[in-house]
């Protein structure tokens, strides 16, 4: 094909398919999936190595909403004692983020195998 040479004009109705509707895509790996858990599970982004941006968006919107739910909670629980700290910030981000990451670590196995079933070319 030259420089200047426009393909789409010259396709055929008869002409036979490719072989593979969509590009193959690489085997996911329990432990990257492991580590993008630990690095990044708060964000969802285990979810996104395993080809689910939506759980993945679902999971970020899950983390905000726990973060402020924990903050309030703490600090109308403990008020004055926790107001000019950063104590209560850190708990406020450090429980939503443990809870995603032990809740998602029992699973992510399955996750994998099943995103390697779904998506990789037999």
């Amino acid at each position: 094909m030259g420089k200047r040479s426009k393909p789409w004009l010259n396709y055929r109705s008869g002409a036979p398919e490719r072989e593979y509707p969509q590009t193959p895509k690489k085997k996911r790996s329990f432990r990257c999936a492991l580590f993008w858990l630990f690095f990044g599970g708060h964000c969802g982004v285990h979810r996104l190595y395993l080809w689910e941006p939506k759980k993945a968006g679902k999971i970020f919107v899950l983390f905000i909403g726990m973060n402020f739910l924990s903050l309030m909670l703490l600090l109308l629980l403990f008020g004055d004692a926790l107001s000019g700290s950063e104590l209560a910030e850190s708990i406020a981000f450090l429980l939503p983020y443990l809870i995603i990451v032990v809740f998602e670590a029992t699973k992510l196995r399955g996750h994998v195998n099943a995103a390697n079933k779904k998506f990789l070319l037999r």
